[in-house]
């Protein structure tokens, strides 16, 4: 079941009710290449099923950037609108807003604290990648030794899941949060991190990558 289909119909098996239906799509920040490429399939099952899409986004990943996209979309009285939440917590009231308005939400990628009134989430199985990673750095440094994790501010909750799988099954681990802005900018942002620690056997990079 697509997206769109989750959105108009509160998850039915059918596309049939969103023809005609207006759905704004706000990308996790504008320009990245994952949204960017989310957005073409959200594109393409909204031309199959007949409805209009917008798509808008914030400059940067900043919760303080992306609310006022989402009031603005709010004040255009979509019926639908799928959102990445750019933090769990500070988008879990304007979230609430846009559903207490009769707008059907779903959340794509991250999502928030209570996502129980969305109609829907689609994500993928971030706490398993990061137990995935952590295998992987297993079966590299058998040995064991420091592992350099390369995350976000904590509340995206994708990375969140992503450094909890990987922490879950780690014996020793130099968490570092970074603050990841526009995507060109995010290894520049690690390098004083990794030089911080020279003895890491590994890096791990749990932040999302253009």
């Amino acid at each position: 079941v697509s997206a769109i289909a989750l959105a108009i119909t509160g998850g039915a098996s059918t596309q049939a009710n969103a023809a005609g239906s207006k759905i704004t799509f706000i990308q996790g920040v504008a320009g990245d290449a994952f949204y960017i490429t989310m957005g073409c399939g959200i594109a393409e099952a909204a031309a199959k099923a007949g409805a209009t899409i917008t798509t808008q986004g914030g400059a940067k990943w900043d919760a303080t950037v992306q609310k006022p996209v989402l009031d603005s979309v709010i004040a255009s009285k979509p019926d639908a609108i799928l959102i990445a939440p750019n933090d769990k917590t500070a988008l879990q009231k304007p979230i609430e807003s846009a559903i207490a308005a009769g707008i059907k939400v779903v959340l794509v990628d991250t999502t928030i604290d209570d996502p129980s009134k969305a109609v829907a989430e689609i994500a993928s199985d971030n706490n398993g990648g990061g137990a995935a990673a952590f295998k992987a750095v297993t079966q590299l440094q058998p040995k064991g030794g420091k592992v350099l994790v390369v995350s976000t501010d904590p509340g995206v909750s994708s990375v969140d899941a992503r450094v909890a799988g990987f922490a879950a099954g780690a014996a020793a681990v130099i968490p570092v949060i970074l603050r990841w802005a526009n995507p060109g900018d995010q290894f520049p942002t690690a390098q004083p991190s990794v030089k911080a620690a020279a003895d890491a056997v590994s890096v791990v990079d749990g932040k999302p990558t253009a």
